[in-house]
Parts: C-alpha cells; structure tokens; sequence
C-alpha cells in the first residue's frame, strides 16, 4: 500500500506520545509498504526528508504566527491535491487539524481516510464550538475511525449521539474500532525495582501533579522524580518545598527506560483529558506498577489491585495509600510487577502493526479495489 500519515507535530521537533508512536509506526510500516509523513512546516527542519525507509514532507509556510496555521493547512492540501495519485489511503493522528485535512481531501480528492483519535480531548464535542465544528467532521466523514480503549469508544458515541442523534450514533459504532497504543519497550529482561516514585508528561493543571505532591507529604519520605515541561512547572517547584523532589525538566525519548528503571511506582493523577497513555503500558513493560486516575482509557490497561491500583481523579488520601501498600509490601509489588509485564504483552508492535495493516487494506478495498497497490 501507499500510505500517507498526516500529524500536526513530529520527532524531533516535537515529542509527545502520539508523535513517537507515528515515527515507529511509519518505521515499521515503511519495510512493506511506500509511506509518506505529512506534517507541520518548521523553518529548522528540511522540507523533504528520507529517514529510516520512509519520507517526510513539511511545507515552507510563514514564520508570522497568525499566518503559519492557515498557510500550513493550505499547502498541506495543495501537496495531497497535487500527489493525490501516490497515495492509497490517508492515516490521520488526531482530530485536529490532521483530522480535518484529511476528510477535506476526502471529500475533494476521493481519498479514503482513517482518523485515529488520539485523546478525549479531541472528542470533547460539547467542551467549545470550535471542537464540536472541526471534530465532528471530522469523525463523521472518515471512512474509519480507530481509538485507544473501550471507554474512548463509549465517549465518542455519546457525543456524537448528543449532537446529531442515535442512528449517526449507531453508525459511529459502525466504522468505529479499537486498536490501542504500542508499547516502545520490551520488557522481558528489563531490569526493574528502583526506589523512585515517578511521574513522566507535561506540567499542566489537568494533569494533577499538585495531587501528587500532596499525596507524597502524606506518605512519608519517598523520592519523587518529576520528568516533563510545561507552564505549571515554577509553581509546582514552589508548591513541593520540603518534600524529596527532583524535576528534570523535558527528557527525550532515550532517557525514558532509565527513568523507569529507578522508579518502583508510575503515577499518573490526571483530572481529564486521558486516551491510553503511552507512559502507562511503558512502565509495565518495565515491570514498574501504576497508580492512576480513572481518567479516559487508563482502567482499560490499569487493572486496579492486579497490575496497579486505580483511584478517583483528586483522591489524594487514596494515591498516598496505594504508596504505602507498593512500598512496604514487597510481595504485593512483585506481584503487580510480573503481572504488568504479562498485561503489556498484548501491547507489543508485532501484535499491533499487523492490525493497522488489515484495518487501512479493508478501507483501500473497500473505497476503491484499484487504489491497492501491495
């Protein structure tokens, strides 16, 4: 096939989950099939690059800020227009703004599309107009839509029954399927039981990390490390004076495994916002134990008292207790540690990239049995 993944952001530039996840898909991809990566233009970075059997475009847009989101979006449209015949299907990473291209040059080019929705806050329809006018379209005229767990799927369907009833709704459930993350690392030999309590993503408000931090004063002496950047990190420094904590700021990728080697337990304590982060099944592979919140898909993975422990977003009494237990019972930890590691298998690339293949073969064939092209 001839496969062409759209993404707002991509490594090394930007780093996120969902942006790792796209270059090792398009990695893994590009051994059996042409794949191309369309993505946002940035002035630092070549506009045609070759890397690792795949190639990646990124437009020459405008460095004025009004200007660069239009002008990207137009002459990411213009190249699909122009190479429209080179692709079989378009494999979109979230709602916005890929999302929209991607169904607009279905719409105007008769390219087949698959929107792979990548967190809840994409199909929060009900949160903002502008979410609602980007993307239920969005989601509405794909061919497919793929998403993260089982909860995601229930949340779409309720938005898009909100908005546009029960037999839109019904067919929702229809086109849509669950393919869930993939996990970067094994976890077969992986060494693990560090002593740190660990926390990886961007420093914002949702996330919850004041909880933590409460929830650590609660627990006793324990060691924190805080891995991520982002606008709530000066007050988050100020809020943890007296406690053992360690902010490291952004980290790449290559750190990551180190990270979780040190650290005896993952919390995740986010309020909203949550697809199936991919911090969760990463510590599993590593054997590390997760105490999360029951946000998005996070319960479809955290199995509470078997793999970690779930608790409600806010309950800070509940994360510092689920400490205590990791930390003084070495039994319960070991327990949850092997039983992670079993978990997370489903995870593992070989299980997944099979399933990405047959969902965008079965849309190619289905648009059009003469787009294919093995």
């Amino acid at each position: 096939m001839r496969i062409c993944i759209l993404i707002g952001g991509f490594p090394p530039e930007h780093i996120g989950g969902a942006e790792i996840q796209a270059e090792e898909l398009a990695r893994r991809l590009s051994g059996s099939h042409a794949v191309t990566v369309l993505t946002r233009g940035n002035p630092s970075m070549p506009v045609d690059e070759e890397r690792d059997g795949f190639r990646i475009h990124r437009p020459r847009v405008s460095n004025i800020r009004m200007l660069r989101t239009i002008a990207d979006f137009s002459k990411s449209l213009w190249f699909l227009t122009r190479r429209r015949k080179e692709f079989d299907v378009l494999l979109c990473y979230q709602v916005f703004s890929a999302g929209l291209l991607g169904v607009l040059a279905k719409r105007l080019l008769g390219l087949p599309v698959v929107v792979w929705i990548r967190g809840r806050g994409g199909i929060s329809f009900s949160s903002s107009y502008m979410r609602k006018s980007v993307g239920l379209p969005a989601v509405r005229w794909a061919d497919l839509v793929l998403v993260q767990s089982v909860r995601m799927k229930q949340f779409l369907l309720e938005e898009v029954g909100k908005f546009c009833g029960d037999d839109e709704a019904a067919k929702m459930d229809g086109k849509t399927l669950i393919i869930p993350n993939i996990v970067r690392f094994g976890g077969g030999g992986e060494e693990c039981g560090g002593t740190n309590v660990l926390f990886l993503g961007r420093l914002v408000r949702r996330k919850g990390v004041d909880d933590l931090l409460d929830a650590v004063r609660k627990a006793g002496d324990l060691r924190l490390v805080i891995a991520g950047a982002g606008p709530e990190r000066q007050n988050l420094e100020k809020y943890s004076a007296g406690l053992n904590v360690d902010f490291l700021g952004l980290v790449g990728p290559d750190r990551i495994p180190e990270l979780l080697r040190q650290a005896r337990v993952l919390v995740l304590p986010s309020r909203l916002g949550e697809g199936l982060p991919n911090v969760v099944i990463e510590a599993m592979a590593f054997g590390v134990p997760v105490i999360a919140t029951d946000v998005g898909g996070t319960p479809d993975v955290v199995k509470d008292g078997v793999t970690g422990f779930v608790v409600n977003p806010g309950d800070v009494d509940g994360i510092a207790d689920r400490l205590k237990k990791l930390y003084q019972d070495n039994e319960l930890w070991q327990t949850m540690s092997t039983n992670s590691r079993v978990e997370v298998q489903k995870y593992a690339w070989q299980n997944i990239v099979p399933l990405v293949e047959e969902v965008l073969r079965k849309v190619v064939e289905k648009a059009k049995p003469s787009r294919l092209r093995v």
